[in-house]
């Protein structure tokens, strides 16, 4: 974006100074000085929305280099760290309560009759592709052949899953020992509001994303007034050059991208 702008304003001036040239030398009779090309002040926009992402970053960083000492220090104790000890082991137990309710349903008849069934149709849709004059209607269908036998064994699998007692269990401990894990990180997170170091990199953090905002605003209405005052200027210089102060034959202005 910003080099287009600049071609296009170093194209305006060039036209004007050719313009100017032509009049002095063209026989025409200027009719007065050439309109004067404005200045664009999307460069600087532009520049102002990468500065404040650039300090956003850094007021990110300097909060997280206030909460990760503290965040690591907390997660060292012992209520947290045996919190994290028991949602890991609840976490291996609905692992293995899982894939022995698999075992019992992937073992059954219906199960390998649908496995099966899917393995045909993965192997139809396969020969679709590689035949060339296949239609697209075909390979359609042969592709949710395989989507709808994909189903079938999820189905069993999820029927398997919903039946077994022990993975139920299972399940609950480990959503109830991630539970205890997040109430205690919420605790601490509602703690460090209370530092003044939090408050103040929070705060920097705040005004910078907002200066952003600000920024990326002030950048679209310089896209805005440049565009207009690019077509104004357009219209200056050919109303000059119809005059005369154009030597009355100067060259067309480039169009302006908006």
């Amino acid at each position: 974006m910003k080099s287009m702008i600049l071609g296009v304003w170093i194209g305006l001036l060039c036209v004007a100074l050719l313009c100017i040239g032509a009049g002095k030398g063209g026989g025409g009779g200027a009719k007065g000085a050439a309109p004067t090309p404005p200045t664009p002040t999307v460069p600087d926009a532009q520049q102002k929305v990468e500065d404040a992402s650039t300090a956003v970053t850094k007021a990110r960083d300097a909060l997280n280099a206030v909460v990760g000492p503290l965040r690591k220090a907390f997660e060292a104790t012992p209520e947290y760290s045996d919190a994290s000890k028991a949602f890991k082991d609840a976490q291996v137990k609905y692992d293995a309560a899982k894939a022995a309710a698999l075992v019992k349903v992937q073992s059954s008849p219906d199960y390998a009759a649908a496995a099966e069934a899917k393995h045909v149709a993965e192997q139809a849709k396969e020969a679709v592709a590689k035949d060339e004059g296949a239609t697209m209607e075909q390979k359609t269908a042969a592709l949710n052949a395989v989507m709808e036998q994909g189903k079938a064994v999820s189905k069993l699998e999820t029927d398997a899953l919903a039946a077994d007692a022990d993975f139920h269990d299972a399940k609950q401990k480990m959503v109830d020992a991630k539970a205890a894990m997040d109430k205690l990180m919420a605790g601490f997170e509602a703690t460090i509001k209370d530092k003044p170091e939090w408050q103040a990199a929070k705060a920097a953090v705040d005004t910078a994303e907002a200066d952003v905002k600000k920024a990326k605003d002030d950048l679209v209405a310089a896209q805005q007034a440049d565009a207009q005052a690019a077509a104004d200027y357009q219209t200056q210089l050919a109303a000059w050059q119809k005059s005369g102060g154009g030597g009355g034959g100067g060259p067309k202005m480039p169009k302006v991208s908006k």
